[in-house]
């Protein structure tokens, strides 16, 4: 079956926390520093109050949106969503971007999730071949922009 999956790459809001958006812009020489994920109908996101799924809201300009061709089986399907289901309440992980993103010491702990990595995370079991053999935990949204042909 073919599914609808954007990456909603954020790079531009007044509502945001003024300097986190410019330290993560500035350290990954992006001018995204947050990314989600929407699969069909459904918004999922990891910010600072954890991993949490909504119903698709209006699409906004303060993202840009990268179409995915995903073809998956229903059961593949099931799993990635029964998944997400599954990590909702997850706190964000805060330590795994200084180790990861920062540091470059690729620790990260399993059970948090930042969103770059929540992201890669759930295109991987979707086996989207573009990030086949990648450790999640060190992308950044500048890099999903640049795997996915865009700027970063």
């Amino acid at each position: 079956m073919k599914i609808n999956v954007k990456i909603a790459l954020f790079k531009n809001s007044k509502d945001s926390n003024w300097l986190t958006r410019n330290v993560i812009k500035w350290w990954t020489n992006s001018q995204y520093y947050h990314a989600e994920i929407v699969i069909g109908d459904v918004w999922v996101e990891s910010s600072g109050e954890g991993v949490h799924m909504h119903a698709l809201r209006p699409l906004k300009d303060t993202y840009d949106y990268i179409d995915v061709d995903v073809d998956v089986e229903e059961e593949r399907y099931r799993y990635v969503m029964d998944w997400i289901h599954s990590i909702r309440g997850a706190k964000y992980d805060y330590l795994g971007i200084l180790l990861s993103q920062v540091i470059r010491a690729r620790i990260d702990d399993p059970n948090r999730w930042f969103c770059s990595e929540l992201t890669t995370k759930v295109l991987q079991m979707f086996r989207v071949s573009e990030v086949k053999g990648l450790a999640p935990n060190t992308i950044s949204p500048g890099d999903l922009a640049e795997i996915f042909g865009g700027k970063r």
